[in-house]
């Protein structure tokens, strides 16, 4: 009856003591990994921000379009330039807020006309856009 007991006794302690045995944790990320990930999502906003403040700055410098041809190759030009703009690893939110004002764009390049419809929803996802800059320190970069 011992020798069972101690048999036991002895298996207990191997399975609790067993490095195999033991559930293992993931390892953790160290300090450096976070903040150098938190570092990269930060230049990837930042590099997005200037991308777009230049685009915004080219469209101040030029002519306020007089007649619909001009109007309508103004839009073509700002969405080929927003087009260029690199968005690859924006973060999820900033990404999905961008495709949205893109859309709006892409779509009044392609109606020809502006639907009042149209520029609202443009303007409220410029505006969304606008908020999620100024949330995360680029107040002056407003579409």
């Amino acid at each position: 009856m011992h020798s069972v007991l101690r048999i036991c006794v002895l298996l207990i302690a191997i399975v609790l003591c067993c490095p195999a045995c033991k559930k293992k944790e993931p390892p953790k990320r160290k300090r450096e990994e976070i903040v150098g990930e938190a570092s990269r999502e930060r230049r990837r906003l930042n590099n997005f921000a200037m991308s777009l403040r230049r685009v915004i700055d080219w469209r101040q410098t030029q002519p306020v379009a007089s007649t619909e041809a001009l109007r309508r190759s103004m839009i073509k030009e700002v969405v080929k330039k927003f087009d260029e703009i690199n968005t690859r690893e924006l973060p999820s939110k900033a990404e999905a807020i961008w495709s949205r004002v893109l859309a709006a764009w892409h779509e009044l390049d392609d109606a020809g006309t502006a639907d009042p419809e149209l520029l609202k929803k443009g303007a409220a996802a410029a505006q969304e856009l606008n908020d999620y800059l100024a949330e995360n320190g680029f107040p002056d970069v407003r579409l």
